[in-house]
């Protein structure tokens, strides 16, 4: 949602066009409709709360200059490996049960049944290459122990003039709590960018995820960006 001029002025317009959008939402079957604006948007917040939208979560966009990035390695007690469509499952009942901050789990409109479902179906989609262009896993003599996917975007280059890569989902079991599954997953993630081409590696998390926010400041990360998630059930 973009308009030019005043806090009053960007108002009507948007007004206008939100207006527009929910007709023609309405008209295709829509019955979820999701928005993620930035938090310095207020023009555009403020149009979407009078429509009916509610506020799911905020989310942090944190970035990493792999030019100015040095790998510490730390010694570990587990292998980290590409997926492999093999994978596919096992990590789709990680995903499952994996998350609880994102903004499908915090809609009090759905079931976290149906969250942990979808979440489920979107790894298997991203071991199998159609939600994702690579997944990490880390894994030892007693299964899984954690995955992280990673996207490349392959526009940036030429928009941009430096290629990014975006770190999208990450999760641990519990059982790996306090091993460095995360760190060792996001370290061998931003390798593989590194080999990829990539210049730049962002990712996005919950403001109130401050564990994966602490784990991005840890790597090098530093925020960029923050935005704000609201959905409205037509």
């Amino acid at each position: 949602m973009i308009a030019e001029g005043t806090y009053s002025e960007q108002l009507q317009v948007k007004e206008k066009l939100i207006e527009q959008l929910l007709l023609e939402a309405h008209d295709r079957g829509v019955w979820h409709l999701s928005a993620r604006v930035d938090a310095s948007d207020l023009s555009a917040l403020h149009v979407l709360e009078e429509s009916g939208f509610i506020t799911l979560d905020g989310i942090l966009t944190l970035a990493l200059d792999l030019a100015r990035h040095k790998s510490i390695e730390r010694p570990h007690d587990f292998q980290i490996r590409l997926a492999t469509p093999d994978d596919a499952e096992r990590v789709a009942d990680l995903a499952r049960t994996a998350f609880i901050y994102d903004r499908y789990h915090a809609d009090p409109f759905i079931t976290p049944e149906r969250a942990g479902e979808l979440h489920a179906t979107w790894l298997r989609g991203s071991c199998t290459g159609k939600a994702a262009d690579a997944v990490m896993l880390a894994e030892d003599h007693t299964g899984l122990l954690g995955f992280m996917t990673c996207a490349l975007q392959p526009d940036t280059h030429k928009q941009l003039g430096r290629m990014v890569g975006t770190v999208v989902m990450a999760a641990s079991t519990e059982a790996a709590r306090g091993r460095g599954v995360a760190y060792a997953t996001l370290m061998a993630a931003l390798d593989w960018f590194r080999e990829q081409g990539c210049e730049i590696v962002d990712s996005g998390t919950q403001v109130r995820n401050i564990p994966s926010l602490g784990l991005f400041q840890k790597c090098g990360f530093r925020v960029v960006g923050s935005s704000i998630s609201l959905r409205r059930l037509l």
